[in-house]
């Protein structure tokens, strides 16, 4: 969290308290968690305070302050670009001190107004929240609010790397894969999550889950899911299993008619938003271009 122009008075001092040192100057910057009602200069405090004390300096007052902002924001007049971004600062905040008190009150964030997922809040409740958030993404996923695609799928994987150990994630799957109101790609989404895991207990749970799929009727819902089913077998016998020459063998008209493209990729080419949810993110603060 870098500022070539600090873009408020606050932060300037902030950077000189910084450089005075001292217990004077951390008392001052822990007064600022008290008084300001602007998110980023909540969370460059706290990233300056732990980087002049340690991870957990003045753990209480950052949280207090993020938790009121997040709860009952503050309009600030002639906001700037770092303003109009304050929820993912505060969140950053949360998630700089692995907080999980949030996620209740995360959860009545997850869902905007418009029926679309805030990625900011899905992000913490996925990299902090971990299975302890499965209640509410289960929520979100079956409020029927969300329709949009995207946002189903998102959900979809986070949830659903619980699936084997979690009756929620268990029961998303089957909803997923039995419901005729989820598409083909939310459905693949889900499929592809079941073989990320590396203990044969897990992988035998989901194995299971996706033995018991009764058929579909609809041929690329079923040709799908019995090449996940055959390379889960593969993986818990440690067998080799060739999925791209399986899905090779299946044409590309299946991959045209079933998703409107070409033959689909291996786990690496999936393009919605949300791949790779969290990978090198913790406790790294949002950079903002300047106003």
């Amino acid at each position: 969290m870098s500022f070539e122009q600090a873009p408020s008075l606050r932060i300037g001092l902030i950077d000189i308290l910084k450089e005075i040192g001292g217990s004077s100057a951390e008392a001052a910057l822990g007064e600022i968690l008290t008084k300001t009602a602007r998110g980023f200069e909540v969370a460059y405090t706290a990233k300056t305070v732990r980087d002049m004390i340690g991870p957990d300096a003045f753990r209480d007052e950052a949280l207090e302050a993020a938790h009121a902002l997040l709860n009952d924001p503050v309009e600030v007049s002639n906001p700037n670009s770092y303003d109009r971004n304050a929820k993912r600062y505060l969140f950053s905040v949360l998630e700089m001190y692995n907080d999980q008190t949030f996620i209740q009150s995360a959860q009545g964030l997850l869902v905007r107004e418009d029926g679309k997922i805030d990625d900011t809040v899905l992000d913490y409740l996925d990299d902090v929240g971990k299975e302890g958030a499965m209640d509410a993404i289960y929520q979100a996923f079956n409020s029927g609010q969300v329709t949009d695609r995207g946002d189903l799928a998102d959900l979809a994987r986070a949830g659903l790397k619980y699936t084997g150990s979690n009756p929620q994630a268990n029961q998303m799957f089957k909803d997923i894969m039995s419901s005729d109101e989820y598409d083909m790609r939310v459905k693949w989404s889900a499929l592809r999550e079941m073989d990320d895991a590396e203990d044969d207990a897990t992988l035998q749970v989901r194995l299971n889950l996706m033995q018991g799929l009764q058929a579909s009727g609809d041929d690329a819902t079923d040709k799908v899911v019995q090449m996940y089913t055959r390379q889960m077998e593969a993986k818990i016998n440690g067998e080799k299993f060739d999925m791209r020459k399986e899905m090779q063998s299946l044409g590309t008209d299946f991959w045209r008619n079933t998703f409107g493209r070409g033959e689909s990729g291996d786990r690496g080419d999936r393009s919605s938003r949300g791949n790779n949810r969290g990978e090198n993110r913790q406790n790294q603060p949002t950079i903002v271009p300047a106003p």
